[in-house]
């Protein structure tokens, strides 16, 4: 996290930055979903462990999971919603999406 203060934190990591506002309307938090795509996620959930955010927000997040659509991904979740999906753009290596080649 770059900083946090008067209700806004902002998060730097490489060449992507985005904001969090401290507002909750619940409608919109039953509603919305959004995809964070980048190229490397695993630093990126190398980066969100280290960087406190689970302690002082309490948000729980999830381990990294290979998923059938072909992502990578992990989500932060603050209680009872998801923030956001951070993926991969797409898996194309067999070692990527986990196929042993043997069909399990």
């Amino acid at each position: 996290m770059a900083s946090d203060g008067g209700g806004i934190a902002y998060f730097h990591f490489g060449h992507v930055s985005f904001l969090l506002q401290d507002f909750c309307a619940e409608y919109f938090a039953e509603n919305f979903m959004m995809h964070i795509l980048v190229e490397d996620v695993n630093s990126w959930w190398e980066q969100v462990q280290e960087s406190g955010v689970q302690e002082k927000y309490g948000v729980r997040v999830t381990e990294l999971e290979n998923q059938p659509w072909r992502m990578r991904e992990f989500c932060p979740r603050s209680i009872g919603c998801s923030l956001a999906h951070w993926s991969k753009h797409r898996l194309n290596t067999r070692a990527e999406i986990g196929d042993t080649g043997n069909g399990k």
